[in-house]
């Protein structure tokens, strides 16, 4: 276990009680909504937890505690999409935990569908990879490999530039962002929100999620997501950024190589 995942809970905690203080929206996202609303034991299950914010309270948050945000307009080697609640914002590459902050847009399926194009999934892919230094996962080396090529090619997608594409006043609904720009934003779509929430108790804490989770949740992850059984993920971060099979780390320190020495 790092300690990313070791202090998962304290941050979150740290989060949230900001939050309360300056009166900012926020609420659970991805599988940490899941893990809230299944009552299911989630410390061994992800090693970070994902919110989302409006663009608005984002904001405030980033000018009320700068040295508490990452996203790819202040750090000139983080590139990635994904903004992130950390403790220090001056070395992404340090073993520390972290909150990946997503956005909840009024927006249109149209506009949705236009952003995901072939040149949007090509920017969000090189920059976030490219941010990598290292990993000892050979498909992401791949990844990362090939990611600094198409960054040659590939000016930044900032995450005001998601904003002001996506945004919409005569929306239709909301759509929740994430990561990388794909077809699987569309499921992170909600038809209508009160942007009312719930206080619920999770891991020793009081937590916000949105009203709206059950249809929420149901457009992510089926209408049986109460019944998924997520499993402990085979990768876990080192970092902020990075990801590396902790399993063959273990190994590497638990199981030392024999020597043999010849008479």
């Amino acid at each position: 276990m790092t300690n990313v995942s070791e202090n998962k809970n304290k941050i979150l905690k740290d989060f949230s009680l900001l939050c309360e203080e300056s009166k900012l929206w926020y609420s659970l996202d991805n599988e940490s909504l899941l893990l809230a609303i299944t009552s299911k034991n989630p410390e061994n299950l992800i090693d970070h937890y994902d919110v989302m914010m409006t663009y608005d309270s984002y904001e405030i948050l980033k000018s009320k505690y700068p040295d508490n945000i990452i996203d790819n307009t202040k750090h000139s080697e983080y590139g990635s999409l994904q903004c992130k609640f950390v403790y220090n914002s001056t070395n992404i590459f340090e073993e520390s935990p972290f909150i990946n902050i997503n956005f909840i847009l009024p927006t249109k399926i149209k506009k949705v569908k236009n952003f995901i194009s072939l040149k949007n999934k090509a920017k969000s892919f090189a920059w976030h990879y490219s941010t990598y230094n290292s990993t000892n996962v050979r498909k992401i080396k791949n990844k990362i490999n090939i990611a600094k090529l198409l960054k040659l090619s590939c000016n930044k997608l900032i995450y005001k530039d998601l904003i002001n594409s996506l945004y919409d006043e005569e929306f239709e609904g909301y759509i929740v962002t994430d990561t990388f720009v794909n077809k699987h934003m569309i499921h992170k779509w909600i038809p209508n929100i009160t942007y009312k929430r719930k206080t619920i108790m999770f891991q020793d804490m009081e937590i916000k999620i949105l009203n709206e989770y059950d249809i929420y949740l149901n457009n992510l992850f089926g209408p049986n997501y109460n019944q998924i059984d997520l499993k402990r993920p085979i990768l876990e971060h080192k970092n902020m950024i990075e990801l590396w099979n902790t399993n063959l780390l273990e190994k590497v320190f638990e199981e030392p190589s024999e020597i043999k020495i010849e008479e």
